[in-house]
This record gives structure tokens, C-alpha cells and sequence, in this order.
């Protein structure tokens, strides 16, 4: 079960890369464009670092709020 999500958890990497390279091709320097392609690099920067965070252990994620 474990490879299961360990190949789900690298095909969703994957994706968000793919994401992230046709913003970055198409974006017309417009404000929208740089806000998708920041979106993008966020959402694929948090994937990664979660993947990279799994494989030792398991995944940890924390939830902070603030007044």
C-alpha cells in the first residue's frame, strides 16, 4: 500500500511541474500571469518539500493561526 501513494505522491509532483512550465511559457507579463505562475511555484515548492519530508518519515503537516 505504502508504493501506492509513494508513485500517486510522485505523479502529483510531476503534474504540479508540468503546471508550473506551461505557466511559465504562456504568461503575458500581465499581473493574473505572475500571480498564476507565483501560485504554481508556491503549490510545487509545498509538493516538494512535502515528498522530500515523506520519504525518511511521515508526512507532518502544521496548521498555525494567529490572531
Amino acid at each position: 500500500m505504502q508504493r501506492i501513494w509513494d508513485d500517486l505522491f510522485v505523479e502529483i509532483l510531476k503534474v504540479s511541474k508540468w503546471n508550473l512550465q506551461k505557466i511559465q511559457e504562456l504568461q503575458d507579463g500581465s499581473d493574473e500571469a505572475l500571480c498564476l505562475l507565483i501560485e504554481a511555484s508556491e503549490h510545487y515548492s509545498y509538493l516538494q518539500q512535502a515528498y522530500h519530508d515523506k520519504r525518511p518519515a511521515s508526512i507532518h503537516v502544521g496548521v498555525f493561526f494567529t490572531d
